[in-house]
């Protein structure tokens, strides 16, 4: 199918970035609407700690790619580590 500015649907590639997710609050429920309007969009976070219900509730099941935090010592209740290395890089500059 194509729109009138003659692009496919199948050329568009959507990515959804989120901070992390380890609750459900005011941006979790507008992650719930994007993805709910892009059900086929790449999700990534820092760090997705969510719970099973959550996450179905959330994320509609889907899981999102997350980076190298994800998998550092005490990641799951220090899941700020993006703050301290923002603030290290800000020391060295």
């Amino acid at each position: 199918m194509q729109d009138s500015s003659g692009v496919g649907e199948a050329a568009i590639k959507v990515a959804i970035v989120h901070d992390w997710l380890v609750t459900e609050g005011g941006a979790e429920k507008v992650l719930h609407q994007l993805l709910h309007l892009f059900p086929d969009a790449d999700l990534f976070s820092l760090v997705d700690f969510l719970d099973e219900e959550r996450r179905a509730k959330v994320l509609f099941g889907k899981r999102a790619r997350t980076s190298f935090i994800q998998h550092l010592p005490l990641a799951k209740t220090h899941f700020y580590w993006e703050k301290i290395f923002s603030k290290k890089r800000e020391i060295h500059e």
